[in-house]
């Protein structure tokens, strides 16, 4: 009598043409990150962790989450940033022991016990839309082109949802960051609100059928 299969993750994974993720390879990737990723990147482990990676202005470039692994450190974020975010940091990756690359494959997630991403060989279809509610549900902000280096993580909430660490030292854009948080300058803040945006409501950061998340004044 054979016994049944186990379950493997790649079972409740879905696929998201909204996901891409780089990749960085070599002994020097985590110090690399370090002084660009919001997160602590010397306490990562093989769960994913939100971050987000801001400008010297402390404007979000990309958002997303990290996970260390046996080769260096996963990067999972919207597919309309993947090039922006290799060229935004090709520069300092000349002089660093690290790799980076777009991994081809489409990307999966999964939302239960916890959410979690994995390269999805052959892959077809798209479950975007789960992802986008998941994400609408919890408050949690997937910046793309529309919204990339207009905001400051506070105003995203990616703050709130722990996507910063202000003990970490410095990285690009921390001066910044740190002096809105502790001046508590930031006037503009994550709202949910219900129904679909206006067209032209420059404000929005994530759209799915539950509802949307717009940069408001706080208050409002």
């Amino acid at each position: 009598m054979t016994s049944p299969r186990q379950q493997s993750p790649l079972d409740t994974m879905h696929p998201s043409h909204a996901l891409a993720m780089i990749r960085f390879i070599g002994a020097d990737a985590e110090k690399f990150l370090q002084g660009y990723l919001t997160t602590d990147t010397t306490a990562l482990t093989d769960r994913w962790q939100l971050t987000a990676l801001c400008n010297i202005k402390g404007r979000v470039v990309a958002s997303g989450w990290v996970q260390r692994t046996d080769e260096g450190i996963d990067w999972v974020l919207h597919a309309s940033l993947a090039e922006r975010a290799m060229d935004f940091l090709a520069p300092y990756l000349r002089f660093a022991k690290t790799a980076a690359v777009v991994v081809e494959d489409p990307i999966g997630y999964r939302l239960t016990p916890e959410l979690a991403f994995v390269s999805l060989p052959g892959a077809e279809g798209d479950a975007t839309e789960a992802l986008l509610a998941h994400l609408y549900a919890a408050r949690i902000t997937l910046v793309d082109s529309t919204s990339s280096e207009r905001h400051l993580p506070q105003m995203l909430g990616l703050t709130d949802a722990g996507a910063v660490s202000f003990s970490k030292g410095c990285y690009l854009g921390q001066e910044v960051v740190a002096r809105a948080q502790h001046r508590g300058e930031v006037k503009r803040r994550l709202q949910a609100l219900e129904g679909a945006p206006e067209s032209d409501d420059a404000d929005v950061v994530l759209v799915s059928k539950a509802g949307y998340l717009a940069v408001r004044k706080v208050g409002t």
